[in-house]
């Protein structure tokens, strides 16, 4: 998810989704809540701290005071943190960067600590059934990045189409990885098929298919630009919410109603 790897000038890296999709998403969601401060604890982990950074600017420069923590990988404890964010910051929200052990963390501190937030939000990693069936004490109605609610609804033909055939197959669930691994494969059989057809496999007609790539997809529509960046690529945000997950932002997607002000404890 690094801002990195489609900087370092390779020709034939291409990605459905990234950093920027998952920052419009966070900052639609607190523009939703009107907020006027957040806390950002964050994983100096470079994909971390890449989308940290891009979303303090943008928030800063719509008027939001925000207010930075980093924190080390091997942090377990975040009870000093938490106290920071509760008699210093006194921010409308926590928004949380980093992975599943982060999140975790983080919320146990909270609940114990109990700050005066109006919501927790985090990234990805967050907002899924594992963490709801494995964590339930800490993450009911946290927000997060969510492409799919729970139990998992898809409307269009393709979608429920692909949601048969991977339950059938694999006796799971779909989640937000198998639908971006269907759409990125997708995309990809279908580029090596037209250079096939083009007689181009074996001179770079593969890649030359990917960067026109101009498709209506399980995740929206897909178009690269000449780093390979997906450039319509726009997460959604879920809200845990008993033992569903609900899609509350954006409207046109929403399955839910947002519960904000809404805490885990």
């Amino acid at each position: 998810m690094a801002d990195g790897l489609t900087q370092r000038g390779f020709k034939t890296f291409f990605r459905v989704n990234n950093t920027a999709g998952y920052q419009k998403a966070l900052v639609g969601l607190m523009e939703t809540m009107k907020i006027e401060s957040v806390s950002v604890l964050y994983s100096t982990k470079e994909a971390n701290a890449h989308l940290a950074a891009d979303t303090e600017k943008e928030m800063a420069s719509k008027g939001v005071k925000v207010i930075m923590h980093a924190f080390d990988p091997a942090t377990t404890d975040f009870k000093p943190l938490i106290n920071k964010v509760r008699l210093k910051d006194k921010a409308d929200v926590i928004l949380m960067v980093g992975y599943e052990n982060d999140y975790v963390g983080i919320l146990r501190a909270a609940k114990v600590l109990k700050p005066k937030v109006k919501a927790m939000i985090g990234v990805w990693g967050l907002v899924t059934p594992k963490m709801m069936k494995e964590f339930p004490d800490v993450v009911q109605n946290v927000f997060g990045t969510a492409a799919l609610p729970y139990p998992v609804e898809f409307t269009s033909p393709e979608g429920k189409a692909f949601a048969e055939a991977y339950e059938a197959r694999f006796k799971d669930d779909v989640g937000y990885l198998q639908q971006f691994g269907y759409v990125q494969g997708k995309i990809l059989f279908e580029a090596i098929a037209r250079a096939a057809d083009k007689g181009t496999l074996k001179s770079g007609g593969v890649a030359q298919e990917l960067a026109a790539t101009d498709a209506q997809t399980l995740i929206g529509r897909v178009q690269f630009n000449e780093q390979g960046d997906n450039i319509n690529f726009a997460h959604h945000i879920g809200q845990i919410q008993g033992d569903k997950i609900v899609l509350v932002w954006p409207e046109d997607a929403a399955t839910g109603k947002m519960a904000y002000p809404g805490v885990p404890w």
